[in-house]
């Protein structure tokens, strides 16, 4: 296989010489996968640079390349992304004016600094170590009080992990002028500035990008100078601290002790090559806690792009966004690292198709991404912040969880100097818990987050009491005390203790909370115990079980033992961790395996432990050749390479195990001895045939939440064989315990009846004493068995206040008439009541609940939850204005006022005529328009008047004649002469009427003696008129020009003989 792989060595090099794809180490190639599932392992391999479908598109290294092959792959080698391109390159700063050229290193690292001495007060500049080959890893700086730490985030921009992905390099050495440059002149820039710590850093990979000499982008390439890729280096939640097979690079090394000195609550990793945001994981298929706040924040990202650039950037994927799993699989980036292990908030953002942008198109870029910039920014100024101290003011590195939300590592930090938090969160209620060292835990319900927003949550802690934790520890069989045993508080800080020959340790100022105790002793099963410390329960007394280790010294297995696979294992004299024997994994081949296992009873939670040497082939994942331990089917660890014997121990759990030792081989590679060895095995105590066995029915009990005062209960069952003793169970604190679900005490003793209890039926009952999370035990101990205990917990709640709310918080009734009434309705409604709910109504106004009886006062009867519909009546008594509240009281309730209004009026007076109308004329097709005075009608009450004009025959107006009764305006051109009998209407605003008629005289013209008809008599009269000089008259003007005289008369006669007569 050796010769195998020095071959496509050979053809690597031989290709290099002929194609210009392959410099600097690396060949650009792309090739096919039958599933995305063959991510999960290339990534782990090879630096992905993209996938397309099911084509893999990736930078590789010689080795790489003969991995890929080893595996089957077909490849093509492709374009390199540097191919081709020519760099316009700034030797000084003044090049850099308009941001269309890229900087040598030297311009680049004088400008950083130049910045720091340009802007003193806001700016400095951190070098936070040196690449591979000596070059400065840079940050910006940028606050208002540079010099001092503040209570604020801490954000992070980094570009260029990528050596050859140039385009965040400027972008981020331009945000870091414009930002500096306008502070104090843009209020946007100034409030960021001001309220938010930025680190910025244009450069991650200055080898990889001045891989071609300091002059010159031209050249970059991917990886370090070690042919690292940088972004594949990082510890990963699934992949393990080195998932890419490598040592922690220096450029590596700066980022995790950068993240390690500050906290930052959000960031993000620039590259390009795609045009996309890149949301989390990358490494694992589900979702964060976070995806929908996450998925907000990358939408607002891309379309405030999309608002700024031309139609086609960003809008692939699903319209500029993607999740980092959903797109392809990578172990070892920055991004997850961040989110997991520093528990901070991180997008991948990929700026360009083109990983090296010309440089003409980079002010473009800044101008598509520019906005997006700062709004990500703005993003750690929103949800929920906070401090968190102690009773003495001290800040508290407090752990800030959001109840049945968080996972994955998703709960914040307290920042350790100030006590701040931030938790960036989608809009919503929450509920937080806040956990600390030492501190007593608290809890705040309800928390509202609106969008765009930010929501104070400060949290004093009280410190935790101290105890001494002492006991003895015995053989569980002799009952004689262990001497050499050691005690120790797993996961802290505290030292371990040795028991003396009385088998007696103690572990003084421990701060009292829950904890796993573990003792050990040679000879014995290790025995880890998880118990609930506080002032009354500090003596914790062990009993270890005898343990005859297997360390296979017959030169045989027992019968207990399985075998599986391709090759059973085989007893081996030739390698032993202790006396002459140990476990050989069987002889197997490529793809095969080679399995141990044994099924055991466990009575109690424990530790297994084991010796363990493997001699195969190494690769930095294990996935190759390896030697895996499972519990119950699930892999608790693997190993490969050459490691020598190493003990390793696992957690094991009370109840039936399976466990399992594989061997197993991936292809037709061998290395070493190819096999694996395990010896000297330590299993938890297990049950023999007439061994004391208790047995419980759950591992623990979660009360939820509970009101102050009131209790829940919960049931499991237990049971007992060959005790010699009684069984007693004991709960602490606000547990107490029943077997009949009646009587509860601290203290349940049940007698065994020839050695057996049979299965019993526990009742635990949690009932809180304070607003506070409770965690505890419940312990099951006999003087025969090995003690167990099953853990409790349960959050007590206040009961919430009292509470009475009003359908509405006003009535107004208007006015009514003395004597009479009018009536509304509300409703009440009481919640959490501790007593009845009192109304009282003021002067004027009255109460019912049934509509029958009325009261100015109303009892509503005691009921923890109320809803009454109320009748309130309005009766006044004088012509005056009525106001007041009617409050609702109810003992540990805010009353509740409901404000009433009306006003109180005489009873309605008729309205009345005046000044009578005078009768009118009008003439036969000229304009008539009269208007009533307002003074004709009266009202002794004031009402404001409604007019309405008939006929007196209660007939309509003539169609000719129009009422304008707002303005008391009658108008209108006559169509023939006549007399009209007209009734005018005043109504008031009772609805009383007062009326008075006028006569509407129209006449025709000619009709001189205005006697209706047109005869030889009205002709004399004109005559008469024209010879006497009479005065000007209408009806005497027949052509209407303003004159009398002849030419009337011979119209007047014309007339006569037409018509005799009209109406």
């Amino acid at each position: 296989m050796c010769d195998k792989r020095l071959f496509f060595v050979l053809i690597f090099f031989l290709i290099g010489s002929i194609v210009p794809s392959i410099n600097a180490g690396e060949m650009y190639i792309e090739f096919d996968i039958q599933s995305r599932s063959e991510l999960h392992k290339l990534t782990r391999m090879i630096s992905i640079d993209r996938v397309d479908n099911l084509s893999v598109y990736a930078n590789v290294t010689e080795q790489e390349l003969a991995a890929i092959i080893d595996m089957g792959y077909r490849y093509q080698i492709q374009p390199h992304p540097r191919d081709g391109f020519v760099p316009d390159m700034a030797s000084s700063r003044d090049q850099l004016r308009e941001w269309d050229v890229y900087p040598t290193y030297e311009t680049y690292v004088d400008m950083m600094y130049q910045y720091a001495e340009d802007y003193p007060d806001l700016c400095t500049v951190e070098n936070i170590g040196y690449s591979v080959q000596g070059r400065e890893i840079l940050f910006a700086k940028i606050t208002d009080n540079v010099s001092s730490e503040e209570d604020e985030p801490e954000f992070m921009y980094s570009a260029q992990m990528h050596g050859d992905e140039l385009v965040g390099f400027i972008m981020m050495l331009r945000l870091i002028d414009y930002l500096l440059s306008n502070y104090g002149e843009d209020d946007r820039i100034t409030n960021l500035v001001d309220n938010v710590e930025i680190w910025i850093n244009p450069l991650a990979n200055p080898d990889g990008t001045y891989q071609g000499g300091n002059h010159t982008v031209s050249g970059a390439v991917r990886r370090n100078a070690n042919g690292v890729d940088i972004n594949r280096n990082f510890p990963d939640p699934d992949g393990g601290p080195h998932p890419d097979g490598y040592s922690w690079q220096p450029e590596t090394f700066a980022m995790m002790n950068l993240e390690t000195e500050h906290h930052f609550v959000l960031s993000s990793n620039i590259h390009s090559g795609a045009e996309v945001v890149n949301y989390p994981w990358d490494t694992w298929s589900r979702r964060t806690a976070d995806d929908e706040w996450w998925q907000h924040v990358c939408r607002t990202y891309a379309d405030a792009v999309h608002e700024n650039a031309p139609a086609g950037y960003m809008d692939g994927f699903d319209d500029g966004v993607t999740n980092g799993y959903d797109w392809y699989e990578v172990a070892g980036g920055r991004q997850d690292y961040i989110i997991y292990f520093h528990r901070g908030r991180e997008m991948t953002l990929e700026l360009s198709n083109a990983k090296m942008l010309p440089a003409n198109q980079l002010p473009a870029h800044w101008n598509y991404n520019r906005e997006s910039f700062l709004l990500y920014i703005e993003e750690c100024l929103y949800g929920i912040r906070g401090m968190v101290t102690s009773s003495t003011r001290e800040p508290v590195a407090a752990k800030i969880t959001v109840v049945d939300h968080d996972m994955d590592n998703s709960e914040v930090l307290a920042d350790s100097t100030f006590g701040n938090y931030h938790r960036m969160i989608a809009p919503g209620t929450y509920d937080l818990l806040f956990t600390a060292f030492g501190h007593e835990t608290q809890s705040v319900e309800n928390v509202v987050v609106s969008d765009n927003q930010i929501t104070i949550v400060n949290m004093v802690m009280e410190a935790s009491p101290m105890v001494t934790v002492d006991g003895t520890v015995t053989d569980n069989e002799t009952g004689q005390p262990i001497f050499g045993a050691i005690v120790e508080l797993i996961n802290t800080d505290y030292p371990s203790e040795t028991t003396d020959s009385e088998g007696y340790y103690q572990i003084s100022n421990v701060y009292a909370g829950t904890y796993a105790l573990r003792t050990s002793a040679v000879g014995y099963a290790t025995l880890t115990q998880e118990v609930d410390l506080y002032e009354d329960n500090s003596q914790i007394d062990f009993q270890l079980a005898p343990s005859d280790a297997e360390s296979f010294e017959t030169g045989a297995f027992t019968e207990n033992w399985n075998f599986g696979g391709n090759a059973n294992w085989v007893i081996d004299n030739s390698v032993a961790s202790d006396g002459f024997y140990s476990a050989k994994s069987g002889d197997i081949s490529s793809d095969q395996s080679s399995s141990l296992s044994i099924a055991l009873e466990t009575i109690s939670d424990g530790v297994i432990s084991f010796y363990r040497k493997v001699s195969c082939e190494d690769d930095s994942n294990n996935n190759y050749d390896f030697l895996s331990f499972k519990i119950d089917g699930s892999e608790q660890a693997r190993w490969d390479g050459e490691s020598d014997w190493t003990e390793v121990n696992f957690v094991v759990s009370a109840g039936a195990h399976t466990f399992q030792w594989v061997y197993e081989k991936d292809g037709n590679i061998s290395s070493g001895s190819d096999c694996a060895w395990i010896d000297y095995i330590n299993f938890p105590p297990t049950a023999g045939d007439n061994d004391p066995l208790i047995i419980i029915s759950v591992d623990e009990l979660s009360f939820g939440n509970v009101q102050i005062g009131e209790s829940a209960t919960q049931s499991y069952t237990v049971q007992c064989q060959e005790l010699t003793d009684n069984f007693t169970i004991t709960a602490r604190t606000v547990f107490s315990l029943s077997v009949d679900n009646q009587n509860f005490d601290r203290t349940v003793i049940i007698s065994p009846t020839n050695g057996e209890i049979p299965e019993t039926t526990i009742y635990a009952r949690f009932q809180p004493a304070a607003g506070i999370s409770y965690i505890g035990t419940i312990s099951h101990e006999s003087e025969s068995a090995v003690s167990q205990s099953i853990q409790v917990a349960g959050q007590g709640i206040s009961p919430p206040d009292p509470e009475i709310s009003l359908s509405t918080d006003s009535i107004l009734f208007g006015e009514v008439t003395i004597g009479e009434e009018s009536i509304q309705n509300y409703t009440v409604q009481g919640v959490n009541l501790n007593a009845p709910i009192e109304i009282t109504a003021p002067s004027g106004f009255t109460l019912s609940s049934d509509g029958e009886i009325f009261s100015q006062t109303l009892t509503l009867s005691l009921n923890r939850e109320i809803r009454a519909e109320l009748m309130l009546k309005f009766s006044p008594v004088e012509a005056i204005a009525y106001s007041g509240a009617v409050t609702h009281q109810s003992q540990g309730a805010e009353t509740q006022d409901l404000i009433v209004q009306g006003v109180g009026r005489e009873a309605n007076r008729p309205p009345m005529l005046q000044n009578p109308i005078l009768d009118q004329e009008g003439l036969v097709g000229l304009a008539f328009e009269f208007q009533f005075n307002d003074q004709t009608f009266m009202d002794p009450d004031g009402d404001d008047l409604i007019y309405s004009a008939l006929l007196a025959d209660n007939s309509l107006l003539p169609d000719w004649l129009n009422f304008d009764s707002e303005n008391r305006l009658f108008s209108g051109t006559p169509t023939e002469g006549g007399i009209l009998e007209i009734e005018v209407v005043a109504q008031d605003e009772g609805g009383v009427e007062a009326t008075d008629n006028f006569q509407l005289s129209i006449y025709s013209r000619g009709d001189m003696n205005s006697d209706g008809y047109i005869t030889a008599a009205d002709i004399s009269l004109l005559v008469e008129h024209i010879i006497f000089g009479a005065e000007y008259s209408q009806l005497a003007d027949m052509d209407q020009n303003g004159l009398i005289d002849v030419r009337d008369i011979i119209s007047l006669v014309d007339q006569a003989v037409q018509i005799t007569r009209f109406k």
